[in-house]
């Protein structure tokens, strides 16, 4: 069960694709009610930090991970007292050298 007591945590994704765990597909509680209404994401968009990188979907790089931007989101996310970093890349899953 999900409580939402546990650490504050910050997730670094694919520059662009910060909005993924919001839109959440479009899902809806129930699709035929005007009101219905999904839960919060589990981690709140003003800490899902952008890192410049690419992998396409075949697995291929075709922009590698940008060091500056990952020492903004580390800097950031440290303002923001996280405890705990989740790292998530758009198609990292078809690469192997990213697991």
């Amino acid at each position: 069960m999900i409580q939402r007591k546990g650490a504050k945590l910050c997730l670094f994704t694919t520059e662009n694709f910060c909005d993924v765990l919001e839109l959440e597909r479009l899902r809806l509680a129930d699709v035929f009610s005007l009101f219905a209404a999904r839960p919060e994401p589990l981690i709140p968009r003003n800490r899902v930090l952008p890192i410049k990188e690419r992998i396409l979907n075949d697995g291929t790089v075709s922009a590698p991970i940008e060091k500056e931007s990952v020492s903004r989101a580390v800097k950031k996310a440290n303002s923001q007292g996280v405890e705990g970093v989740i790292v998530s890349f758009m198609n990292s899953y078809r690469n192997p050298s990213m697991s």
